[in-house]
């Protein structure tokens, strides 16, 4: 029974020092300022372009255009990157829209 006991005793003892480690300090969120809304005719080439600040280093930038994989860059930890890629107007219906979201 005292075996017992004292591997009850042993088992909370470990449990309680892993619960009580501190936790990982989670520093600023990024920042991220976008140009103005792009528009113009089927054809036409314009430039995307972000400016990304993250006091925390970058490590991917993920673009998607409409929700599907637009372009990926692999950054070492930089704080901050001007973001610029062309982009030419997909010929699509009069007033559609073309989301892009960068993270």
């Amino acid at each position: 029974m005292n075996v017992v006991k004292v591997f009850a005793l042993m088992l909370s003892m470990a449990v309680l020092t892993n619960a009580c480690k501190k936790d990982e300090e989670i520093g600023p969120a990024p920042t991220l300022t976008v140009a103005s809304n792009l528009a113009g005719t089927p054809g036409t080439t314009v430039q995307l372009k972000a400016s990304i600040n993250a006091p925390e280093g970058i490590k991917t930038i993920t673009v998607l255009k409409n929700g599907a994989a637009f372009d990926v860059v692999t950054k070492n930890g930089e704080k901050t990157f001007e973001y610029a890629k062309d982009y030419q107007i997909d010929n699509l219906s009069a007033n559609s829209v073309v989301n892009f979201t960068v993270w």
